[in-house]
């Protein structure tokens, strides 16, 4: 059975990588200024490496991706292995995460079938944002969030 993902569903997926993966390169950027003292001019991101990966050549891609970490907390390294992929089979999503953040960011976001939807955001009884999407037609939401805020 062929199953096409509407254009809300893939947007969505979409997003949720993108902000963990933004997420995990924030963290990167609060480790640097707090170990450094100081923002980097050079860009920094979160290490993530590939299923394979060496981890003799960890530590320059720490260096690379985060400048000055090293030099100045080098016990901070041991900390960023444990969500490696060569540091146990668990961590294989991590890798997973960059492969399918960056396919849907520079590649393409594959829309299968574009639906015209509406779209309501409202606030529930607690304060949490409520995104629903409809056709408009009286058939049933086709996708739900819903954020804590």
């Amino acid at each position: 059975m062929n199953r096409s993902i509407p254009v809300e569903l893939n947007l969505a997926l979409k997003e949720i990588l993108d902000h963990l993966r933004s997420a995990l390169d924030y963290v990167a950027h609060e480790l640097c200024e707090a170990a450094t003292g100081a923002r980097s001019a050079k860009p920094i991101y979160f290490p993530i490496t590939a299923r394979g990966f060496s981890a003799v050549d960890f530590p320059s891609r720490v260096g690379k991706l985060m400048p000055g970490l090293l030099e100045k907390r080098p016990d901070l390294l041991a900390v960023l292995e444990r969500f490696q992929p060569y540091a146990s089979p668990e961590n294989g999503w991590l890798a997973d995460l960059a492969t399918l953040a960056n396919h849907t960011k520079h590649v393409d976001l594959e829309v299968n079938e574009v639906s015209a939807a509406d779209v309501d955001v409202m606030l529930d009884e607690d304060g949490n944002t409520i995104i629903r999407t409809h056709k408009g037609d009286g058939s049933p939401p086709q996708l739900t969030f819903a954020y804590a805020g």
